[in-house]
């Protein structure tokens, strides 16, 4: 009976993910490790001239990372027929995979496609890149809106799907009398937010102001991010980030007179 039922049990649904940059790799991971425990998954990585390093690609998540040329990630496509591919990749990179012949035709994987973070406002760029996909996920109800305004014009099969950020824990609120954590403020830098160096700089001394805070970087010096940062000055941290301390606005501003 046993048997039985096992052979008359559906296939595991198989996810292949399919990463490019730092950012979009330990995304990628996170909506991995989010999937039902019964679906088989696994981590692709292409070779390109902005990968995360080995430390980074170790942050970002704790599964096995295969690193693999374009070709060979088309070629592992053929021949395990996943139901799902995860496109977690920049713009270009989507485009250029999409166009490949094994996500042609009826027996194509399902195609699903996103974007690591909170994306405002939204970019006719990022969905014409994406056209070919199925789902894309976003983060928020006005990215969705918005996506969706640009998608009904120049790609009006793709539908868009509303998905927490897997990064953040479900968990209870804490008051900041139970935070644990409540010595500095925290600032996480985000490439080109704000775009001018000037008004990045009164980010920073605002922070300065605010009294001992914490600005976390995306890297270390060497190593490469899905978009290039400005970075003032950092003592390197574990974990593939840095962070920067300024707790004197005096000194900032000397820094960043220099």
């Amino acid at each position: 009976m046993l048997s039985e039922a096992a052979a008359a049990a559906p296939p595991a649904v198989r996810v292949l993910a399919i990463a490019d940059t730092d950012s979009y790799l330990k995304w990628s991971a996170a909506t991995l490790d989010a999937l039902p425990t019964s679906w088989e998954s696994a981590q692709l990585l292409i070779e390109n001239p902005v990968m995360p390093s080995a430390a980074q690609m170790q942050a970002a998540c704790a599964r096995r990372v295969e690193v693999l040329s374009r070709a060979e990630v088309v070629r592992r496509i053929r021949r395990e027929c996943p139901a799902i591919v995860l496109l977690a990749c920049t713009g270009p990179v989507v485009a250029a995979l999409t166009a490949q012949r094994a996500f042609w035709g009826y027996k194509r994987p399902v195609l699903v496609t996103g974007l690591p973070g909170i994306s405002v406002p939204a970019t006719r760029r990022a969905v014409t890149a994406r056209a070919a996909c199925d789902l894309f996920l976003l983060h928020s109800k006005r990215e969705v809106a918005e996506f969706a305004e640009i998608a009904a014009r120049r790609a009006p099969r793709l539908t868009f799907g509303l998905a927490p950020l897997p990064f953040l824990p479900a968990r209870q609120p804490r008051g900041l009398a139970e935070s644990e954590h409540g010595h500095h403020l925290v600032f996480a830098a985000q490439a080109k937010v704000p775009v001018q160096r000037v008004d990045r700089e009164q980010v920073l001394l605002a922070l300065a102001d605010a009294g001992s805070a914490v600005v976390k970087l995306r890297a270390r010096l060497e190593e490469q991010q899905t978009q290039g940062d400005l970075v003032l000055s950092g003592d390197h941290g574990r974990h593939g980030c840095a962070a920067t301390y300024f707790p004197r606005r005096r000194w900032l501003r000397r820094r960043l007179d220099a």
